[in-house]
């Protein structure tokens, strides 16, 4: 792994918890919800499981670094569902 490869890496981890924080301001915007900073804390606290999801795709998934980076801002914004998808799965 080069050095490019490491700050691909990094650089798509902090787009990824700038979508996180998009999603917290969104939700503000929107008045989904109050914001208050567990709403900005809990996405910063799973990111790694989050980013677990998409860590394939940023390291031999493609060599268009605009996708890799609109997927991970992607995978940010809607962590949750992302996180559910890591999730057990119930049983009927």
């Amino acid at each position: 792994m080069t050095i490019k490869d490491v700050a691909i890496i990094l650089v798509v981890y902090a787009v990824m918890l700038a979508g996180m924080a998009a999603k917290a301001m969104y939700d503000e915007l929107t008045e989904v919800q109050a914001f208050e900073l567990r709403n900005l804390l809990i996405p910063f606290i799973v990111s790694p499981m989050v980013y677990g999801a998409i860590y394939r795709f940023v390291v031999v998934g493609s060599t268009e670094i605009v996708l890799v980076l609109i997927f991970g801002f992607q995978n940010g914004f809607f962590w949750q569902d992302v996180l559910g998808q890591l999730g057990p799965t119930s049983a009927p």
